[in-house]
């Protein structure tokens, strides 16, 4: 009798912090721990919301903030990791493994093959999160589980993709813009060559052209070596004088040639280049097709 009074008042004696377990303790943090955590904190709850495409499709700004996948025992979700992204060995980690059930499944063919996660829980109320560590990056997302609501596919944009997507459009726009400008700087979109050029005199011009207030007239560099032709203006059944200079031929910095020709201080219909008097005259008609 004495021996079990004596095993009644043991089991009534306080257990020591360091023998009991309590779920509500938390360890002291210092200043650089708290702050690390405010730090985290925030990014986890950063209201940044997602956007879709029209298809189903939640989509997340990867690394912006926590990205949440809500499911249901009774339906599957699948995120979708970037074409050509492949899971690390090990890569796939849950927080926990027991009631969420998450496989792989490969969609496409070549380089567009996609990884796509199936994640599927056991139990309603549940909080996790899975990792997902690939080839090009580590993806942390939180995981739900809801009795009926669930979201079909979750996807992501990038912001290394964006950004390669606005270089290559900025290359593109830069070779379009060099495919399309003259040697003298001159950009071909904004520019008429709409001219009909008829003759067969040494001096015909290589190509005629104008910006709208200047009409340019392109000749070989031989036609520098020797006189230059004239110009008129076609004026009904008057060729008249028109105002024009000539701007020899050169070179740039680049190496790129730059043709001598012809600025005619307007646009018109009809020019005519023309050398010489009498039996000798050799004349071009530059007509305007417009």
């Amino acid at each position: 009798m004495r021996f079990f009074c004596i095993i009644l008042l043991l089991a009534y004696i306080p257990l020591s912090n360091a023998d009991t377990f309590n779920n509500d303790y938390s360890p002291p943090l210092s200043a650089k721990e708290n702050n690390a955590l405010a730090l985290a904190n925030a990014w986890i709850e950063k209201s940044t919301r997602p956007i879709t495409d029209g298809t189903g499709r939640v989509t997340y700004y990867f690394g912006d903030s926590l990205p949440t996948v809500v499911c249901s025992p009774i339906k599957t979700c699948v995120v979708e990791l970037e074409e050509g992204e492949m899971i690390a060995k090990s890569g796939l980690q849950l927080g926990d493994s027991t009631r969420w059930k998450v496989s792989m499944a490969v969609s496409g063919n070549g380089s567009n093959k996609r990884t796509n996660l199936i994640i599927k829980p056991t139990d309603i109320s549940l909080e996790t999160t899975m990792t997902v560590a690939t080839d090009k990056r580590v993806y942390q997302i939180k995981l739900l589980s809801d009795p009926v609501k669930w979201m079909p596919f979750v996807a992501f944009t990038y912001p290394e993709q964006r950004q390669m997507e606005w270089e290559a459009y900025q290359t593109a726009m830069s070779h379009e813009i060099k495919q399309n400008t003259l040697s003298d700087g001159a950009y071909i979109p904004e520019l008429d060559f709409n001219y009909q050029v008829k003759g067969k005199a040494l001096f015909k011009p290589l190509r005629v052209y104008n910006d709208g207030a200047k009409t340019y007239i392109e000749m070989s560099s031989k036609v520098e070596q020797g006189s230059l032709p004239v110009i008129l203006v076609v004026n009904g059944s008057k060729n008249e004088l028109v105002n024009y200079r000539y701007q020899n031929s050169y070179s740039q910095v680049d190496g790129r040639k730059i043709n001598g020709r012809f600025i005619v201080d307007q646009v018109s219909k009809e020019l005519i280049l023309t050398m010489g008097v009498g039996g000798d005259q050799e004349s071009i008609l530059v007509k305007h097709k417009g």
